[in-house]
């Protein structure tokens, strides 16, 4: 067993590996896969080559010797994700929160404020800049 692994280990060598953006493609792969079982016709043949052209894209990417490509790809990768993955968290902390708080925007400092359910107008302080403004909560 030990040679097994020594053998991959030697083959991988100067390759690019598993990286943030091989995960998602595996992920994504993953889900077409899965929804690939629940359909029938020709949607199952677009969502077999969907799935292929995923595979074929991770496999190329774990075993490439273009490194800083792979690491330029995975950079732009983690950027856009990093822009997003806090509105991403704000919409399911929302859902999670939704008959017990509210959330508004400051509209100074574009902040998000999470406050109880009082409805009604209210004067509220932004918690990052401070600035009173007014709120309506409706429900």
């Amino acid at each position: 067993m030990y040679r097994f692994f020594e053998k991959i280990s030697r083959f991988m060598y100067g390759r690019y590996g598993f990286d943030a953006l091989g995960k998602f493609l595996l992920l994504i792969y993953l889900l077409v896969a899965v929804s690939n079982i629940f359909v029938q016709g020709t949607a199952k043949i677009v969502l077999y080559s969907v799935q292929m052209a995923l595979l074929v894209v991770f496999v190329l990417r774990v075993l490439s010797r273009n490194i800083n490509a792979r690491q330029r790809e995975n950079n732009f990768y983690l950027r856009t994700i990093g822009r997003a993955e806090p509105k991403i968290k704000l919409f399911f902390r929302r859902v999670k929160d939704i008959g017990k708080k509210r959330y508004r925007t400051c509209p100074n400092c574009k902040s998000v404020a999470r406050l109880p359910i009082r409805r009604g107008h209210h004067t509220v302080r932004c918690p990052n800049c401070r600035q009173e403004y007014k709120v309506y909560i409706m429900f």
